[in-house]
């Protein structure tokens, strides 16, 4: 599914989803196997429909999220010494722009909180 088509999935908002590998490129809060809800989603512009802005809660998995988080802030010798946490902050709500034409499941995949 490309986030183009996420944003026409009845009852999106609510579903969790955890987040992949490909995540860390992205440049937000969200690592490998970090959990949110996902709390809205849309174009950023409708004329163009070429960026799906999409809105993650990570407040209901504080608890799961934080041993996952990673040093991947470098400092000035290259090394890496902070968390995103450390370097950026911490908001529990975060919008990420994502491509339209990017394939969802390389970022996340939807998590049933139920069975896991």
């Amino acid at each position: 599914m490309k986030f183009s088509e996420l944003v026409e999935v009845a009852g999106l908002n609510g579903m969790v989803v955890e987040f992949k590998q490909g995540v860390e490129a992205c440049g937000i809060y969200g690592e490998n196997g970090m959990r949110a809800v996902i709390v809205g989603a849309g174009f950023q512009d409708r004329k163009l429909n070429n960026l799906v802005e999409v809105v993650f809660d990570y407040s209901r998995f504080e608890e799961h999220n934080k041993p996952l988080e990673n040093a991947n802030h470098y400092d000035e010798n290259g090394n890496a010494t902070m968390t995103y946490r450390e370097a950026v902050g911490y908001d529990p709500e975060e919008t990420h722009c994502f491509e339209a034409d990017d394939e969802v499941t390389d970022i996340f995949v939807f998590f049933d909180v139920v069975s896991n």
